[in-house]
């Protein structure tokens, strides 16, 4: 059975009230900093070993990773696809170098 493939529908990734979220719910919501501008869209996951990764399309096309951490998360909204983090200044910067 090792290396071999183990696939369950995507209906069951849906977390209860109260649980960790599985980072699938949060696929296609828009990210906004703590004012309410629109940071992009997260279109997919990654990780550095460390950390769960958001990667992101801003608004010009560009794509940027974000740390998907306790820290930067301000709240998840459901009910408008909205993912609200407090980002340190200038992580995006970097990101469009």
């Amino acid at each position: 059975m090792r290396k071999s493939g183990v696939y369950i529908a995507e209906e069951l990734l849906v977390a209860e009230e109260g649980d960790q979220i599985f980072l699938k719910q949060i696929e296609n919501f828009t990210l906004v900093d703590t004012s309410g501008v629109n940071l992009g869209r997260i279109v997919g996951f990654g990780t550095n070993g460390a950390q769960d990764l958001l990667r992101v399309e801003r608004p010009n096309g560009v794509e940027a990773l974000i740390p998907f951490v306790d820290a930067f998360l301000v709240n998840i909204d459901f009910d408008k696809n909205l993912v609200k983090m407090d980002l340190p200044q200038g992580l995006l910067d970097l990101e469009e170098e």
